[in-house]
């Protein structure tokens, strides 16, 4: 792990990127917003872990216990970075990853995800299967949405829930969408792997709070504070509603979590192992 000093210059520089790209002073190519996207204004600010509040109620004591930094005296030896607003989602990374409006026949509710090929987006498993009600949500996916500007809206092709997440298991919290429109090819996409030595600890996460209105994406940066062998926690205040979005390195579009849980400390990751990998890969050989 990096000392104090370094993580301090890490944040500050990640906090600098990201006000650079809503001043707009990186490059933008020819490819813009698509359509006016539908007011929302009646719908809900509900986060999509509510629906599985039986399984991931389980989740802040269990890291309790294996990550180690639930107490006062850690959490303050490493200080939370709060999430801003991204004022421009017409450039990369923003525009990769998208809203979630997940609707059940009485409740709406919000998440994030982001596009690792051209037709299919990662995200949470709670995003797409709500074990409150052991069913799969009517789900709307707005890329790099702004308000009431974005991509256009799409409904799900397909969707795959990890195994795991189905049983139960708030460590296998993860699934993917596809669409019939390859925008991935135009917007980008993230590559997903695990984290490799000499990675460093500086990343990035980004996503849709539940609470913002209109829909608007936040974007923290932060560091690596720990894990365990299916998780990893780092120190970015994500707000309720970002969970699906990337956890990426810094200045890059690799994606090395799926941010899932934000308890009494800091916020969690589901992480891209090989055996994470591996059942994606598996998912998108089936499509």
């Amino acid at each position: 792990m990096i000392n104090e000093v370094e993580m301090t210059e890490e944040v500050d520089e990640l906090r600098r990127s990201i006000l650079l790209l809503n001043e707009g002073t990186s490059e933008v190519d020819s490819l813009q917003p698509q359509e006016e996207l539908p007011a929302d204004a009646d719908e809900v600010a509900k986060p999509a872990f509510l629906a599985s509040s039986s399984v991931l109620s389980r989740v802040a004591a269990d890291l309790a216990d294996t990550i180690g930094y639930e107490t006062r005296t850690e959490r303050l030896a490493h200080p939370l970075t709060s999430v801003q607003d991204v004022n421009d989602t017409t450039v990369p990374p923003w525009r990769v990853v998208a809203h979630l409006l997940l609707r059940t026949a009485h409740d709406v509710y919000h998440g994030s995800a982001f596009f690792i090929t051209n037709t299919v987006l990662l995200t949470a498993g709670h995003n797409l299967f709500f074990h409150d009600i052991r069913r799969t949500p009517a789900i709307t996916i707005y890329p790099g949405r702004n308000g009431r500007s974005g991509y256009g809206a799409f409904t799900p092709k397909a969707v795959r829930v990890a195994a795991g997440w189905l049983q139960g298991d708030p460590d296998a919290d993860f699934g993917i969408i596809a669409i019939d429109q390859p925008l991935g090819a135009q917007l980008g996409k993230f590559g997903v792997r695990d984290l490799k030595p000499g990675d460093g600890n500086a990343v990035y996460v980004s996503g849709y709070p539940a609470d913002r209105q209109p829909r608007t994406q936040c974007a923290g940066a932060g560091t690596i504070l720990g894990g365990t062998g299916r998780r990893i926690s780092y120190s970015v205040e994500t707000l309720d509603g970002q969970s699906g979005g990337p956890v990426a390195l810094k200045g890059t579009l690799t994606a090395v979590g799926v941010h899932v849980a934000r308890p009494t400390g800091p916020a969690q990751a589901i992480r891209v192992t090989d055996v994470v990998k591996a059942e994606i890969t598996g998912w998108l050989q089936g499509l």
